[in-house]
């Protein structure tokens, strides 16, 4: 793997890689165990769906999707963009990203096996 420092291309070992991808991974996974059960299932929810859509995905949607009353869903929304950045909600309060995924763009750049492309948060 190599990192890019303006153009400058520079080797990084693999195990670093390994090592700070590990810890990454490891610390996602402490804060998503701290999430209640319905802030998973909106988390999980809009990580799937994001991708397939051009827009950020409004509050009403979700609570449709997730067969949850929408004053609940606001909240646990609020919650998950305030509380441990799981997710941003752009000025009309509809989720524009979530780590790693979004509609917004970024220089980022995302490609799955499918084929599909996308900006990356």
């Amino acid at each position: 793997m190599k990192i890019s420092a303006g153009s400058f291309l520079f080797p990084v070992p693999r195990a670093l890689v390994r090592r700070l991808t590990k810890r990454e991974a490891d610390s996602w996974a402490r804060k998503r165990a701290k999430l209640t059960p319905l802030q998973r299932k909106l988390h999980s929810i809009i990580v799937h769906d994001l991708p397939g859509s051009a827009e950020p995905l409004a509050a009403a949607a979700i609570a449709e999707r997730a067969q949850e009353p929408l004053g609940d869903v606001t909240q646990a929304l609020a919650n998950l963009h305030t509380w441990l950045g799981f997710i941003a909600l752009n000025a009309a309060g509809a989720v524009e990203w979530a780590y790693p995924v979004t509609v917004a763009n970024t220089p980022h750049r995302l490609a799955f096996e499918s084929g599909e492309r996308m900006t990356a948060a």
